[in-house]
């Protein structure tokens, strides 16, 4: 695995083999990325059903946000349900 610039072969031969590996790796990436995104979809799908109008709001509440905004939002609510026992609040 390549580190950084500096650690690329010299030699053309191995170069062109250490490129082909990268982009290997890139592509099961992208694979395994789109891959999660469906599964991901298909959980949204039975959390709130096909035409929701808690998934739109879900969608529309988590575009504007920065990801660890949602990571540090998401572990307050958990941590909140462990310590009520995993009861909601009375609304």
């Amino acid at each position: 695995m390549v580190k950084d610039a500096a650690s690329l072969p010299k030699n053309p031969a191995e170069l062109r083999a250490t490129a082909a590996n990268l982009i290997e790796l890139v592509k099961s990436q992208a694979l395994q990325i789109e891959k999660l995104k469906h599964e991901l979809a298909g959980h949204r799908r039975h959390r709130f059903g096909t035409k929701s109008e808690a998934l739109e709001q879900l969608e529309l509440a988590l575009e504007g946000e920065p990801l660890f905004a949602i990571g540090s939002r998401t572990m307050g609510e958990r941590d909140r349900r462990r310590v009520d026992g995993g009861r909601r609040p009375d609304r």
